[in-house]
């Protein structure tokens, strides 16, 4: 098939090309400005051992082996229904992960926070870093640990500024364009073919 001829003959058909391009355009432009972006901040906590478990006056970075299993039950805890549902009640629209830090074979806890804003991220991430250590306290405190046994945690790293992510935003207007012009286009070729 030509297609110089067929671009002619749908150009024939520029009242419903045009029209139908701009209504594109217009729909494209209300979803960029309808669709919020996302805010993202991200944390990391690192698990150390009781000081019962360590020899007099050591690092206790040397001793971080066998508290993965900690970081992953605790990773679990957090992500339980009734803490996301905590969040998700507080911050409607806020979406958190928490892992094991993929990056690391060590005990660290990962948290990925996108919210609808930049404070609302902040406040999101204070909460689920606070409720890291409550957890972890709750968890051993139920097993009745002893006080000396009783392993902690330390904040490694957390963002004091969010990342503004957009993708999604960009995504749907692209989609909500491509769609759109697709449509007329094939209005304008059936047009064009039910007049041949």
């Amino acid at each position: 098939m030509n297609i110089g001829l067929t671009l002619k003959r749908l150009w024939r058909r520029w009242y419903i090309l045009v029209p139908g391009f701009v209504v594109a355009a217009a729909l494209a432009f209300g979803a960029w400005e309808v669709i919020p972006p996302k805010y993202e901040r991200t944390a990391t906590q690192l698990l150390l051992p009781g000081n019962r478990s360590l020899p007099d006056n050591a690092n206790p970075y040397y001793y971080l082996g066998g508290l993965t299993q900690a970081a992953d039950v605790l990773v679990r805890a957090l992500s339980s229904d009734n803490v996301m549902n905590e969040v998700e009640r507080q911050f409607p629209g806020a979406g958190v992960q928490v892992t094991r830090d993929p990056s690391t074979s060590g005990p660290v806890v990962y948290i990925v926070v996108s919210a609808r804003s930049d404070e609302q991220a902040a406040q999101v991430m204070e909460l689920l870093v606070e409720r890291t250590a409550t957890e972890l306290d709750a968890l051993q405190s139920d097993n009745r640990a002893a006080r000396a046994d009783k392993i902690t945690i330390v904040p490694v790293s957390i963002d004091q500024q969010s990342t503004l992510r957009q993708r999604e935003k960009l995504v749907s207007t692209v989609a909500v364009f491509g769609f759109i012009c697709a449509l007329t286009v094939l209005v304008a070729a059936l047009v064009e073919g039910l007049r041949i």
